[in-house]
């Protein structure tokens, strides 16, 4: 059967187009003409009939793009590249490298802090900067990194140094710390002092214990302020070597008080305070080692040669555990024995040498002995000797 066989009757012929003219895109949007009036509606295609039409329809070309015009070639002219295709290397960027340059400071001078900190953020600026001008490159990204790393490592620094001095202040104000700077300075202090000089130191001390001197002074006070801090230490230990009687008092009370924490007491020993105080001030010698004074605070360190509790207790236990006591069963009997040892012991027990330091505040044009160094020079001549 031929094609004009097969084309249903009343259909309409497919529309031809113009041989020379260019077919147009159908548009997507176009809706079909209403018929024309009087005209009868075309019937539904059958789906051989609509399959046959499809066929028929002319195919749309694909359009044509207009292709750009290129520039005449010049013999010997490098023809134009893009920056950044394949094989092109990217311009060099004189930012890049100050950022890289910034960076690697940054790091070397974290431990400056406030250094490090300024090159690390001059390096991150001048890679944001080498970044908008060319493009990424290595300089600029490592430049970038470290001046990261710059910043980082010197706020640990910054956290580091905050940790040390807070335990540096720490450790300073406490009493531990402090007692064992002053023996260390003390020992310093006899090794320069007392090694050149003993001699004349040990002449001076004789003699204030004959009554014709009552210091000598290794160090001597040179601005006025060290002269009038000095002289208020020393005066306060020639009223110590007279025996001041509410002093010497305080001391027979401390000395109970630590006797208790054994179970004793100067009464359970037999002792009077009186016996014990007198003994106590006797053949006192001091010498003032070093003066110093800045602003409001003063300290003299003085050598203090004096007779202590401790040293006579330590003498008259001795003589009591040399004693036979395996008959006394009783311990009021033990106490008064060693209080008895204790009277003995006052002839034969050597007075001993220890450093005193002695805090002074100015208010004023007068300086005053703190009274929490004058307690502890107490307890430290007289008692415990250290």
């Amino acid at each position: 059967m031929s094609e004009e066989e097969k084309k249903p009757a009343g259909a309409p012929e497919p529309p031809k187009a113009p041989a020379n003219a260019a077919p147009e895109p159908p548009s997507a949007a176009a809706a079909p003409e209403p018929p024309a009036a009087g005209a009868t509606a075309p019937e539904s295609l059958s789906p051989a009939d609509a399959a046959y039409a499809s066929a028929q329809a002319p195919t749309q070309p694909a359009p044509a793009y207009a292709t750009p015009a290129q520039q005449p070639y010049v013999a010997g002219q490098q023809p134009p590249v893009a920056p950044g295709a394949p094989g092109v290397p990217m311009q060099s960027n004189g930012k890049a490298t100050a950022a890289l340059v910034c960076g690697i400071l940054a790091i070397l001078f974290s431990w400056t802090i406030i250094l490090g900190i300024g090159l690390g953020i001059a390096a991150i600026i001048l890679a944001v900067k080498a970044v908008k001008e060319s493009g990424k490159d290595g300089k600029s990204t490592g430049g970038k990194v470290c001046g990261i790393v710059g910043i980082v490592f010197s706020v640990i620094t910054l956290i580091i140094v905050i940790c040390l001095v807070a335990f540096g202040v720490a450790l300073f104000n406490d009493p531990d710390f402090q007692d064992a700077y002053h023996d260390a300075y003390n020992s310093a202090q006899s090794d320069s002092t007392y090694g050149s000089g003993s001699s004349s130191s040990n002449g001076s001390s004789s003699s204030s214990g004959s009554g014709s001197s009552s210091s000598s002074t290794t160090h001597a006070a040179t601005t006025d302020d060290e002269k009038a801090a000095q002289k208020v230490v020393t005066d306060y230990l020639d009223t110590l070597k007279a025996g001041d009687a509410a002093s010497l008092n305080q001391v027979a009370t401390d000395t109970d008080s630590a006797l208790s924490g054994s179970g004793m007491s100067l009464s359970a020993l037999g002792i009077l305070p009186s016996d014990l105080t007198g003994w106590l001030a006797k053949d006192m010698t001091y010498t003032v080692t070093d003066v110093s004074a800045s602003g409001t605070y003063s300290s003299v360190v003085v050598s203090v040669t004096s007779h202590d509790v401790v040293s006579l207790i330590e003498a008259s236990t001795n003589s009591l555990d040399s004693a036979d006591t395996s008959s006394i069963t009783d311990e009021a009997a033990v106490y008064q024995l060693l209080g008895t040892y204790m009277l003995q012991a006052r002839d034969t027990t050597p007075a001993t040498t220890k450093t005193i330091y002695f805090d002074l505040s100015k208010s004023g044009d007068t300086w005053t002995i703190d009274d929490s160094s004058k307690t502890y020079a107490l307890d430290s001549i007289y008692i415990y000797g250290c």
